[in-house]
């Protein structure tokens, strides 16, 4: 098992990588993922985490994500999404890009100017109607030509999202006290619950 504390440290080097990066790397947290913004290039590594709705739980898994994500998003982003490198453990050292044992793997994106983001974006007072009207269409158009079947399909159901949603409360209940409370709890159950019971009833369409 590797040390993720040792690695993150390491990727927070300049000498870590095979190219040219900012001195200060800045390192960005999702529930999910650490993402190192070097420069001119991102690096994206999985997190060691299993929330059932994902699992990255195993190396394998982190490989096999990142290689979706890559497949997936480069067929609207292919700029941006450029691959899947692995980190090896030689003399003790972390090697980005070493294929002898390895230890973990990193996505490899080019970097967009985080002034681009639409949470910075918003600060900046830059979102409008016709940026959310580009991105719609971008979406659509990804959504029409996406490869679909019955599995895929059944994902669309009441039952498996009524599914979801009960993990999800069942997940997010040690949080009741800190980041909600009892009655927003309550309340977003009993709503999400009369709207999912009113669809497998056949009162109302799920998509209403």
């Amino acid at each position: 098992m590797v040390d993720i504390s040792q690695l993150i440290a390491r990727m927070q080097q300049p000498d870590f990588y095979p190219h040219d990066v900012e001195q200060n790397i800045e390192l960005v947290q999702t529930h999910a993922s650490y993402i190192f913004l070097t420069g001119e290039y991102t690096y994206k590594l999985k997190k060691n985490v299993d929330y059932g709705f994902l699992d990255y739980s195993t190396l394998a898994k982190r490989k096999f994500f990142l290689n979706e994500e890559l497949r997936l998003n480069q067929k609207i982003a292919r700029e941006l999404y450029l691959e899947v490198m692995p980190i090896g453990s030689s003399d003790r050292r972390f090697v980005l890009g070493n294929s002898d044992h390895i230890v973990e793997y990193a996505l490899k994106m080019r970097q967009f100017p985080q002034e681009n983001l639409f949470s910075n974006l918003l600060k900046a007072g830059k979102l409008n109607c016709d940026r959310f009207i580009k991105l719609g269409k971008i979406v659509a158009k990804f959504h029409s030509s996406a490869e679909s079947n019955h599995y895929i399909n059944s994902f669309g159901t009441v039952a498996k999202i009524s599914s979801a949603f009960a993990e999800n409360y069942r997940q997010s209940q040690k949080y009741i006290g800190t980041v909600q409370t009892q009655k927003q709890f309550e309340a977003t159950k009993a709503y999400s619950d009369a709207f999912l019971d009113a669809r497998t009833c056949g009162k109302a369409p799920l998509s209403c």
